[in-house]
């Protein structure tokens, strides 16, 4: 990455003028104790930016798998309906194999007997 890259040379550069400095002048050895620590901290910075941008990057994938998934379903109960009407289907086939077949059953409001 370019942010990276740019780290990584900000760092040799600044590292090897305080470095130099810290060898003629003690109170420069601070500064560079400071300048890693800075560093080690720029460091976990980019690593938890890499760790968020890859669960972003699994969190899309998911997403648009979710999405496929839904798209992919019969919406809308309409596959609870289907088995309720096979479950129906099912039923009036075991009527009609028992002789129990719809035409013989009496009509709303009419009784048995007629």
């Amino acid at each position: 990455r370019q942010s990276e890259e740019r780290l990584r040379r900000t760092h040799a550069g600044t590292d090897d003028i305080i470095f130099a400095a810290a060898s003629l002048d003690p109170s420069a050895k601070p500064a560079y104790a400071a300048l890693e620590g800075l560093h080690a901290s720029f460091k976990e910075l980019m690593a938890d930016v890499d760790a968020e941008e890859a669960l972003l990057q699994a969190r899309r994938e998911l997403s648009g798998k979710i999405a496929r998934l839904e798209a992919a379903q019969v919406g809308g109960g309409a596959l609870e309906r289907l088995a309720d009407d096979v479950r129906a289907i099912r039923a009036e086939n075991e009527a009609i194999t028992r002789g129990d077949s719809l035409s013989r059953r009496p009509s709303p409001g009419t009784s048995p007997d007629r």
